[in-house]
């Protein structure tokens, strides 16, 4: 995969999932050693908006990237899902991480 000078989206689950911010910080670090800028949803609060409003500023977030890099265990996440359909209406490439990637 080259992602040099993509803008990455990273998609995966926050909600229930504890260490989620370990998750993200390390396939963002993973996609920054590939010369990329990467969005990470991780970075926001952890509390104090509805959910709602965190898939707002996601949203927002994956229509300025250009990829949406999708982490494992993403399958019952609502959240996700609601990205991933929005990604393939505006025709962003989709790559989901491979089962064999080591995240932490």
């Amino acid at each position: 995969m080259n992602f040099q000078g993509e803008i990455v989206f990273l998609s995966g689950a926050i909600t229930g999932i504890d260490g989620y911010r370990k998750i993200f910080a390390a396939a963002e670090q993973w996609l920054r050693e590939q010369d990329c800028t990467v969005l990470n949803p991780a970075v926001l609060p952890p509390s104090g908006l509805e959910w709602e409003a965190y898939l707002r500023i996601t949203t927002a977030m994956l229509r300025e990237a250009d990829v949406v890099y999708v982490l494992q265990n993403w399958e019952h996440s609502k959240g996700v899902r609601e990205e991933l359909a929005l990604a393939a209406q505006l025709g962003k490439e989709i790559i989901y991480e491979p089962r064999e990637a080591v995240i932490v």
